[in-house]
C-alpha cells in the first residue's frame, strides 16, 4: 500500500515539474531539454525502485522456501517420534496383555484346583 501511496506521490511530483518547466519562461530547446533530463531521472529513479522491489520479493522468495523446508523437516521428525512413540505403546500393551491374560489363566487354574478339593 505504501508503494502505491508513494508512486503516487512520485507521478503528481513529475506532473508537477513537467508543468512548471513547460511554463516557465525559457526558450524551447532549453524546456526540451530539461523535460528529456527530468524524465530519464524519474525513469531512473523508479527502474531503480523496481529492482530494489525485485531483490527484496527474491529474497522474501528465498526465505519462505527455507521456511518451508525447515518446516518440513520438523514435521517429519515428528511423525518419526510419534510412530517411535506408537510402536513402544504397542510393544507395552502387548507385554500387558500377555501379564493379564497369564493372570487369568492362573486365577481360572486356582479356582479349578479349589473347587476340585471342595467336592473331593
Amino acid at each position: 500500500m505504501a508503494n502505491k501511496s508513494l508512486l503516487g506521490f512520485a507521478a503528481a511530483g513529475a506532473v508537477g515539474v513537467l508543468i512548471g518547466i513547460i511554463v516557465a519562461p525559457e526558450s524551447g530547446n532549453k524546456n526540451v531539454k530539461k523535460i528529456k533530463r527530468f524524465v530519464n531521472d524519474w525513469a531512473s529513479k523508479m527502474l531503480d525502485e523496481i529492482e530494489a522491489g525485485k531483490s527484496s520479493l527474491g529474497e522474501f522468495a528465498d526465505e519462505a522456501e527455507e521456511k518451508a523446508y525447515e518446516l518440513k523437516g520438523r514435521a517429519k521428525a515428528k511423525v518419526e517420534d510419534f510412530k517411535d512413540t506408537a510402536y513402544e505403546l504397542k510393544g507395552e500393551a502387548a507385554a500387558k496383555a500377555e501379564d493379564f491374560a497369564d493372570e487369568v489363566k492362573q486365577t481360572y487354574s486356582d479356582v479349578q484346583s479349589e473347587t476340585k478339593r471342595s467336592f473331593s
